[in-house]
């Protein structure tokens, strides 16, 4: 007599997703690709609605048309600094010959100031003289020069000579 078979085990089918739960048709080429699968292996294009539209290639030519916007942007904002700078540089230089000018004119006063000074100290004790006449005449010519620039309006610098004559006392 045969010896009794031991008792199997009853076999249990596991609960394995068959293909068709696994794979799905892709949207535009019909292959079969995996259900997670968000761009098909076949044709290359994505699967979700929002990127079916766009194209590897066609992300590139975004990107490329947003960073060149950027880099427009930034050229104008560069262009408007450096004129802005260049009005600066200009006014600079305008400011810098005004100082120039005026210290040209400063340079002429003092001269003309210490030349008045010098004509007097030379002269002191010279009354009458011809040399002690000519620096007189020379001392008036230099404030007649001096006068204008320093009081360029003709009735300021009339009150100004009115006041330097009240300091004196009266002649004889």
């Amino acid at each position: 007599m045969a010896e009794p078979e031991p008792e199997r085990a009853p076999v249990v089918i596991a609960d394995t997703p068959s293909a068709a739960e696994t794979m799905r048709q892709c949207r535009y080429c019909c292959g079969s690709i995996a259900r997670a699968a968000k761009v098909c292996q076949i044709c290359g294009r994505h699967q979700s609605a929002f990127w079916q539209h766009f194209r590897i290639e066609q992300v590139g030519i975004l990107v490329s048309v947003i960073m060149m916007s950027i880099a427009f942007a930034q050229l104008r904002e560069a262009r408007s600094e450096r004129v802005a700078a260049s009005e600066a540089v200009t006014r600079a230089q305008r400011a810098e010959r005004n100082v120039v000018a005026l210290n040209n004119a400063l340079r002429e006063q003092f001269l003309l100031v210490a030349e008045l000074t010098w004509l007097q100290v030379e002269t002191k004790n010279e009354f009458g003289t011809a040399r002690a006449n000519l620096a007189i005449q020379e001392i008036l010519k230099d404030l007649n020069a001096i006068l204008p620039q320093v009081l360029p309006d003709p009735a300021q610098r009339k009150r100004w000579v009115e006041a330097l004559e009240k300091r004196l006392s009266p002649r004889k």
